[in-house]
């Protein structure tokens, strides 16, 4: 296993810090797995992560991240 740091970058306005793993096979060279992901410190959250290996890939971005603070509404009690 293989870890290397992507160094920093923006997204969405918001500095986030990189890191890919690649894994390969001892039996087969040829079964390689890989994961990159984006996070950001500040947030404590993860932006994007991409993970493939031979045969599949999955993706899952954080999109339409919105920092205002939520409305007082939000926060009332129902009366019933």
């Amino acid at each position: 296993m293989k870890k290397e740091g992507l160094g920093t970058r923006m997204i969405d306005g918001i500095e986030a810090e990189g890191e890919r793993t690649v894994q390969t096979s001892e039996d087969q060279p040829l079964l390689i797995a890989t994961r990159e992901i984006w996070w950001s410190r500040a947030l404590r959250v993860t932006f994007s992560e991409e993970a493939s290996g031979p045969n599949w890939k999955h993706t899952a971005k954080l999109q339409n991240l919105d920092r205002h603070e939520p409305g007082p509404e939000l926060f009332v009690i129902p009366a019933d």
